[in-house]
């Protein structure tokens, strides 16, 4: 229970960037908190459902956390907000939303006395670019579409804060709607791009179709390896 002692718990945060990617939180960005009672994804909460926004350079929480002396919290959290995020252990992703889904990874503590908690987000997605060349095609080289397919791509699954590990639970494909044309010798900047939930092609094909001039070609292949990109 609070009492007049308690100090109330603060955080702030860094994200580890990749290109082309969330690399700041901006003014009025949301995330889930989960203020947990001790160092465990599935521990109870200190406080449910816990709403961090930032204004300016502060992070506030709604509610708050409170500790008292001789007390411990540990924090995780997972941005953007949303209120279905009820779930540290398993927040659902859907790759059809194309959201830069970010996690902290393992608990930062905090006491009675160390009361403010640094959280190093990560990315929980990758970001799957093309680059295409017409290379003699004559059409007028309009791409509206694409998608990637195979036995471990997955579009839809649940992801444990703690590590980012996603459970695939779904293998819809997802089409990526897209209105770019084709040149010659591809694109140098604003390549097409999609998140992706993390797969490997090293034992699994993956299966890439490609909708240019309202023809859909597709490309079965083992490389590039998606899960680093």
């Amino acid at each position: 229970p609070a009492s007049d002692g308690d100090v109330t718990v603060t955080i702030s945060t860094e994200i580890l960037t990749k290109a082309n990617v969330t690399t700041a939180f901006a003014s009025g960005d949301a995330m889930n908190v989960f203020p947990k009672t001790y160092g465990k994804i599935d521990a109870p909460n200190r406080v449910d459902n816990v709403k961090a926004t930032l204004s300016g350079a502060n992070w506030s929480m709604s509610p708050e956390v409170k500790i008292s002396k001789g007390e411990n919290a540990f924090i995780y959290a997972v941005a953007p907000y949303n209120a279905a995020y009820t779930d540290a252990t398993a927040i659902p992703v859907d790759v059809s939303q194309q959201i830069d889904l970010l996690y902290s990874g393992s608990y930062v503590p905090v006491s009675y006395t160390t009361h403010n908690a640094k959280l190093v987000m990560k990315h929980a997605l990758s970001l799957v670019s093309f680059n295409i060349s017409k290379q003699g095609y004559s059409g007028a080289g309009n791409l509206s579409k694409m998608s990637i397919s195979g036995d471990n791509v997955y579009t839809k699954g649940t992801m444990k804060v703690d590590n980012g590990k996603i459970t695939g639970t779904s293998k819809d494909v997802f089409t990526f709607n897209v209105s770019k044309k084709i040149s010659e010798v591809g694109w140098s900047e604003d390549l097409p791009r999609m998140w992706q939930i993390p797969f490997s092609t090293k034992i699994n094909k993956v299966n890439i179709a490609i909708t240019i001039d309202n023809v859909t070609y597709n490309e079965t292949t083992g490389k590039p390896d998606f899960a680093d990109t």
